[in-house]
């Protein structure tokens, strides 16, 4: 945005701007640069002979201007300030706008009511009403006698144990489970946790459909109930990929399972085997639940997050994020985790427990393992301790001398 300098009101230059000509010292450096007289002589009317020595006339002055080209001079300078007076006008009317509105805006956010903000529950319950105890010329007239030791009194109140009194807390401070189901519960069961991919999958569906909460932050009923009304629920994947909740005779399974998941409370669910066998046999057959993709960033972790509360499997994120459908979910999660140690590899096989010539340990075989394999050890530690030598380590011994010789310190 171009700048006027040391400019005068415009209101004050208007009527001088056009009687008068503004003297250089007054005016700005881009407009001294355009009021300096400018040369009308070119190169080639320069007189030649003054290159090679010779005399110049004396009426040739380079500075000398046609009267035309004057006039014609100074009217384009006083067009030039005329147009940069009407630019300063209008920047200085923006300006007392802006100054305008900003006071404006100021005195709104003033004249506004403060609207404060609800403060939180208190997290700690506060102390009781105060009580105040009698001095002792009141205590006197009620026939109060005091004691002089601490011995028989019964001591009330204290602030040893108050942090784990239940009552001075506020139920704010009560954390819920966030899984259905305690860590002791945790379904390990591979068709079990098949059936609860699906049961956690058509929730999902339903909630989405229902355009409901999909990211699943709230807490849904779930009970064999439930089970039994999936059951007969299945999924048909459209011609653009969309999936859709179907009930039995094939209409959109939106109203009572969705209210169902809604309600208020929880309980857990405790499905038997014999109960899981049943319904796994009853699936309907057309059923395409295992074909739902689960590309969706949101639709995927709202169904791993149900089924980590409905089954109390938590699934990692690497392994959620290769599985592209429910039923790669569901053969995931019902897959055996692979052994930590060879040990247990050996003894999950089997086969080589019932060689009758071979062992197997969780760690490695020691010789004090060894020894005590022929019953050796026993005399070895009688002996050790009658020359007061340790049984086992090396701690008592001393550091090798070597070790200082290369350090540079012996």
């Amino acid at each position: 945005m171009r700048r006027i300098s040391r400019l005068r009101p415009a209101a004050a230059l208007a009527p001088q701007c056009s009687s008068c000509t503004a003297a250089p010292a007054t005016l700005p450096i881009s407009l001294r640069a355009a009021a300096a007289p400018l040369s009308t002589t070119s190169a080639s009317s320069l007189d030649l002979r003054s290159l090679f020595g010779g005399k110049k006339k004396q009426d040739d002055d380079p500075t000398k201007i046609d009267p035309a080209d004057a006039d014609a001079l100074h009217k384009a300078k006083q067009d030039r300030l005329a147009a940069d007076l009407a630019e300063a006008e209008k920047e200085l009317a923006e300006f007392n706008a802006s100054q305008r509105a900003a006071a404006e805006d100021s005195t709104a956010d003033a004249a506004a009511p403060t609207i404060r903000t609800q403060q939180p529950k208190a997290r700690i319950i506060a102390s009781r009403q105060r009580m105040k105890a009698p001095t002792p010329e009141e205590a006197k007239e009620l026939g109060y006698e005091p004691a002089n030791t601490a011995d028989g009194l019964e001591e009330i109140g204290g602030v040893e144990g108050w942090w784990d009194r239940p009552g001075n807390w506020h139920s704010v401070n009560e954390v819920p489970p966030f899984s259905l189901r305690a860590p002791a519960e945790r379904v390990t069961d591979g068709e079990v946790l098949g059936l609860l991919v699906r049961q956690a999958l058509f929730e999902v569906l339903a909630r989405s459909s229902a355009r409901r909460d999909v990211k699943n932050s709230g807490r849904w009923l779930f009970d064999l109930e439930d089970l039994e009304r999936a059951r007969d629920m299945r999924v048909k994947i459209g011609e653009d990929g969309t999936p859709r909740l179907l009930d039995s005779q094939g209409k959109p399974a939106l109203a009572s399972f969705v209210r169902k998941a809604g309600g208020p409370g929880h309980s857990r669910p405790a499905a038997s085997p014999g109960k899981i066998t049943k319904f796994l046999r009853n699936m309907p057959a057309e059923d395409q639940w295992k074909e739902v993709s689960l590309q969706d960033p949101l639709f995927r972790f709202a169904v791993a997050k149900r089924l980590f509360h409905i089954s109390g499997y938590r699934v990692h994120d690497a392994k959620l994020m290769q599985c592209q459908t429910a039923g790669e979910l569901a053969r995931a999660i019902a897959a055996r985790p692979k052994p930590a140690k060879v040990a247990e590899a050996v003894r999950r096989d089997g086969a080589l427990l019932r060689l009758p010539n071979l062992q197997v340990f969780d760690r490695r075989v020691t010789p004090i393992d060894k020894e005590k394999a022929v019953g050796r050890w026993k005399v070895i530690e009688a002996e050790l301790e009658k020359r007061s030598l340790p049984v086992t380590g090396h701690k008592h011994l001393q550091k090798g001398v070597e070790r200082k010789w290369i350090l540079g310190k012996a």
